[in-house]
């Protein structure tokens, strides 16, 4: 039973996902020149996955303002287990330098937080029982802000690929490192 509702429901999800593909125009599609600039003639939003130490790494979910330069992308993810806990949640601003049919410049500034955490047991000898300790973060810097630049292409009319390099701060250990990072979106109107 719970195998035909988990197989239904993904067949749900995934025909949803289709449906939504086929109606939309990825970020880079559906534009206008105003001002000498290009610009999108209504806000395009999308889902996917973000893998950076600068905004985050997980699902994300970005929109691109209408007739502006400037968007945002959220990204969040959580695990917990036995063994402790892992998350991050970031953001992400961005501002379009270049924009045509099927690429984009950008600038971006982000921040996000970290944390991976691990429960220590201690063996008591005397009382022959484990004692549950705190649970820590193991990272030296997991607050996270930054700045860089980025590239998109549109890989088809809804799907869009993207690549940045930012230079980012691990805080409050003082680390400043160029990271590469990449994802993949889905966008709809």
């Amino acid at each position: 039973m719970k195998t035909s509702i988990r197989t239904t429901a993904i067949m749900l999800f995934a025909a949803s996902l289709l449906s939504v593909c086929t109606n939309s125009m990825a970020q880079t599609g559906n534009m206008q020149r105003e001002d000498g600039k290009t610009s999108l003639v209504q806000a395009v939003y999308g889902m996917g996955t973000n893998f950076s130490l600068l905004s985050g790494m997980g699902f994300s979910f970005k929109e691109h303002f209408s007739h502006s330069q400037f968007s945002y992308m959220l990204t969040g993810y959580v695990w917990k287990d036995h063994a402790g806990a892992t998350y991050d949640f970031g953001l992400e601003v961005q501002y379009d330098i270049y924009i045509k049919d099927l690429t984009r410049f950008y600038v971006l500034a982000g921040a996000s937080q970290f944390y991976n955490g691990t429960r220590e047991n201690q063996f008591d000898p005397a009382s022959g029982q484990w004692n549950l300790m705190q649970e820590t973060n193991h990272l030296d810097g997991p607050t996270r802000l930054g700045a860089g630049i980025g590239f998109e292409t549109a890989l088809n009319d809804a799907i869009g690929f993207y690549a940045t390099l930012a230079l980012t701060s691990f805080q409050p250990s003082g680390d400043l490192q160029m990271m590469p990072s990449t994802g993949l979106m889905v966008y709809f109107k």
